[in-house]
Formats: C-alpha cells, structure tokens, sequence
C-alpha cells in the first residue's frame, strides 16, 4: 500500500503506507512549494521599473524584464569596481530615497536605492549574457592591472628572479583580498557580506596560487608555437624583438654591450659575443636559436662548434699571459737546470784551484761512529783521533765478515776523506771529496735505498759546512746553486700545487711563503701548467 500524493502542479508522489502527514507535508513543501517573494524593498524598485517600462516585464533578479538601459556599460563598471557599483551608487542616492519615502532612517532610505540598483545589475546580466559577463571580466582585469601598476598589490614585492613558489604566494595574496572586497561588495546586510566575502576570498586563494603555475605552462606550451609563427611572418620585426627583450632582461645597456663586445676584440677574444655579454638572457636566446631550424641554427652550430674547437689554445694562451709562463713547466724547469748547472760550474771552479788548508775531522768522525760504533769507543778510549784509522783497524776487518753493504759503503764515502797512513788536507781535493759523495747520494737515491742514503747525508753536510768554513769561494757558489735550487722546488711546489684539489688561499699561502721573486715566478709557471 502506498499514499499517493498530488502536487500543485498536477505531480503526483507516493509514499509508503504509514508515513505520518510532518514527513509528507515538509517533502512537498520543499520540492513543489513557492519560492520565496520579493521583499518590501525588492518589490517597491520592480514596480518603479514597470511604472518607468510599462510595456516589459520587469524584475531582473526578481522577475524577467529585459530593460533597455540595464547592459554592456553597468556590466563593465561593475568589473571595473569590483562589484563595488551598486553599494556606492546606492548610498549616493539615499538621501534622496529617505525624501522620496518620507523617512528619516538612513538604512531605509539606503536599501530601497541598493534594491533597484541590484535590480538593474541582473537585468544587465540577463541582458549581457556570456558576452557581458566578458565584458565584466575585461573590466576587473583593467582594475587589478591598475592597482599591480600602482603599486598597490603584493607582487610589488617580488624580485626579477623570484622562483614559482613567492610568485604563487604573492598572486594568491593580490587574488584573496580582491576577491573579499569583491564578495563584500555583493549582497545585502553585514552576515550576509561576509559570507560572500570568505566564500569570494578561498576562491581568489585557490585560483590567484595556481595561475602563476597554469600560465606558466600555457605559455611553455604555446611559445613555441607563436614564436615560429612570428619568426616566419617577420624575421627581422621578431629576432629585433627577441634581442631587445633580452637585453631588457640582462639589465645591461646597449652601449655597455657594446664596449664589452669591442673591448674583447680588442683583447683578443673574438669568440665573445654579445649573448656571451648579456650573460644568462643571451646564453637562453642563443639556445633557442640553436634548437630552430633554419639558417639561424646553422650559423650559430659552427661558430660554436669554432670557439669549442679552439677553447683549448685560449684557454692555454690566457693562462699564460695571466701568468707570465709562455712555457710548460717542464720546459721552464728544463732552463732552469740548465742554467743552475752552469753557473755552478762557473762559480765552482775557483774552489777546483784552491789549495787552502781545511779540517775534515768532522764528517771522518760521523763515518767512523756508523761504520763501527765499537771500533770507534776502543779508539776514542786510547786518545786516538778520528783520521786515526789504523786504531779501529782490527776490529773493522772481524766485522767485516759480516758483509755490511752499507758499512762498506760508508767505507768508502771515509776514503774519499782518509786513509790509514793518509788524510786530505786542502780544499780542491776535499771538494773532489763531496762530489763524489753527492754522487754515491744520487745512486742510492736513484736506487731507493733510503738507509744508505741516510747514513751518506750527514758525512756530506759536515764535509759542505767545513768546505764553506775554509772557503769563502765555495761558500759563495754553494749559496748560489742552493738558492737556484730553492726556485727550482717552487717551480715543483706549483705545479703540484695547481694539479691537485684544493683552496685557492692555501695556494696563495704558499706562493707567499717563498723566499724571492724569483721563486714566486717559479711557482707561478708551474701552478699555471
């Protein structure tokens, strides 16, 4: 069984049997009952309308007129007020309401004029249709364009280079507040305002964050296309525009590139351009032209293709003229032993001819204490002097039996110096001496026999300091060779420097830390190689 109920309208519902007459009664009254009248205010500005338009049936928001003042001009104002028209236009006519209604109460006289103000607002939208309500939009856009140029919004605090996420923020910001004022702006009564102000608010939130992104994306997409279009239609009018927007973009002046671009040449560097000198706007420019094809790609493809080829002897020739190094290293340091070779060999020779007495008791004594330290007590103890070698004769040869490469090595570096019945006496043969310690160093070190080297070092840096105690010519050249030697190692320290990683101020520490110029340009060379 079921209860069939029949509509005003001639609709019939039915209802299962038992339903009680509340239930039944509040679903018809909210899906056939009557909508809800005009009030006072909304029916005293449709009958003006009727009394002003007797032949149309007015009402606009409230009935279906189509007045011929209500159109295209109340819709843009309105965009262009943000919704703001019928508050103001209403409250500049209340005065004249509160006469013509007879009442003293502002509010009064206030609705009566903001009922027939939003009475024409929908009659121009029922009017306008989707053409004024682009009209409309047109109009909100030209007032937030005014107010972004005034100064007036959020994005005013954004940088040239600010990322999607402040852009998305400031534009969400700008969209939030101009949709509250908006939405304050449409209704009537302070709740019913606000309502509309959050509710217009969240929306501006919502779509002012996402258009940066959106815009972003359309105009990736369509750039390219419209950029091709441009190009083929007007070559020249399009690459002039591309250039001057990047070097809007770079804000650099055009006569600032222009010096730049001449002052490279001068220098040089022919394979500066000038989207080298408007730096990242020309480098993206020149990607794109890269990317398209034509003529265009083809040049820039080999001028690029040209500077990369010769990137190498630039680079190479830059670094040696910042460096003062028209050699490699190698080659530097090649000149260099040559040249502290051969000076040594001038500033030695003197001492080659010197006969002047010396006293190579020293270094005699460090090679008898490493060849035998037991020899050497038993001689020390009967008063015997170092060049005394047949004192520590015997116990020597029982040694010797051991086979000590390095003792006999030793032993040998000892006879350049002293023999049992013989010791050297004057310089030219003790500087005979030293080289042929220098040279026993050398092999060792070639060999990497670091233990003998050991051993050899100090016998020949007391028999070098006793060489310069009786030798001021030697004294001289061993200075000399030493600090040709000194630039040499700098020119080492830089070139090792320069090829592994590291700060640039431990580089300098060191370049600083040399003893001379000299040295420093040695360093230099090589850090530059």
């Amino acid at each position: 069984m079921t209860i069939t109920v029949t509509a005003p309208n001639g609709a019939t519902v039915d209802f299962p049997d038992g339903t009680d007459g509340d239930t039944i009664n509040r679903v018809m009254s909210q899906n056939f009952g009557s909508k809800k009248g005009p009030d006072k205010y909304q029916q005293a500005a449709i009958d003006e309308r009727k009394t002003i338009f007797p032949d149309q049936d007015a009402g606009g928001s409230y009935g279906n007129a189509l007045t011929s003042d209500a159109g295209f001009t109340r819709r843009l104002a309105h965009g262009v007020t943000l919704g703001a028209d019928n508050t103001v236009l209403a409250a500049m006519q209340t005065p004249l309401e509160m006469i013509k209604r007879g009442t003293f109460d502002p509010r009064e006289g206030y609705n009566y004029a903001k009922a027939r103000e939003d009475l024409i607002t929908g009659e121009a939208q029922k009017n306008t249709g989707v053409v004024g309500g682009a009209a409309e939009a047109l109009g909100g856009a030209v007032a937030g364009g005014g107010l972004a140029k005034s100064g007036a919004t959020a994005m005013r605090f954004l940088g040239p280079e600010s990322g999607l996420l402040a852009r998305s923020a400031a534009s969400a910001a700008d969209a939030g507040i101009l949709g509250g004022f908006s939405g304050a702006m449409e209704g009537n009564g302070l709740s019913d305002r606000a309502e509309n102000a959050v509710k217009s608010a969240l929306a501006g939130l919502v779509v002012g964050g996402a258009a940066p992104a959106v815009l972003g994306t359309v105009k990736g997409l369509l750039s390219p296309v419209v950029s091709n279009i441009m190009a083929r239609y007007n070559p020249k009018g399009f690459a002039e525009g591309q250039v001057a927007r990047a070097i809007h973009e770079s804000r650099i002046s055009p006569d600032q590139l222009s010096l730049d671009a001449v002052q490279a040449a001068n220098e040089g560097q022919g394979a500066y351009t000038l989207a080298d000198a408007m730096g990242n706007a020309g480098q993206r420019m020149l990607s794109t032209v890269a990317r398209a094809p034509g003529e265009g790609r083809t040049a820039v493809v080999r001028t690029l293709e040209a500077r990369q080829g010769d990137q190498g002897r630039r680079l190479s020739s830059a670094f040696q003229e910042a460096f003062d190094s028209p050699q490699t290293a190698e080659q530097t340091r090649a000149r260099m032993v040559e040249n502290a070779n051969f000076e040594a060999g001038h500033n030695y020779a003197p001492v080659k001819r010197e006969t002047s007495p010396i006293d190579v008791t020293g270094p005699v004594a460090i090679a008898n204490r490493s060849i035998s330290p037991a020899a050497d007590n038993l001689a020390r103890a009967q008063g015997a002097v170092p060049t005394d070698l047949a004192a520590r004769a015997g116990i020597e040869q029982s040694e010797a039996a051991l086979r000590d490469p390095i003792g006999n090595a030793l032993k040998e570096a000892r006879s350049y110096l002293a023999a049992p019945n013989l010791t050297l006496s004057n310089v030219n043969h003790a500087f005979r001496a030293k080289t042929n310690i220098d040279m026993m160093i050398s092999k060792a070190t070639d060999n990497k026999q670091g233990a003998l080297v050991a051993e050899l070092v100090p016998i020949r840096d007391a028999l070098d300091e006793a060489l310069a105690k009786s030798s001021s010519n030697y004294s001289a050249a061993r200075d000399a060779y030493r600090t040709a030697q000194r630039r040499i190692e700098a020119l080492d320290l830089g070139k090792l420097t320069g090829a592994k990683p590291g700060r640039p101020e431990d580089a300098i520490r060191a370049f600083n830390e040399l003893p001379d110029a000299e040295a420093q340009t040695a360093f230099r060379r090589g850090y530059a190689d």
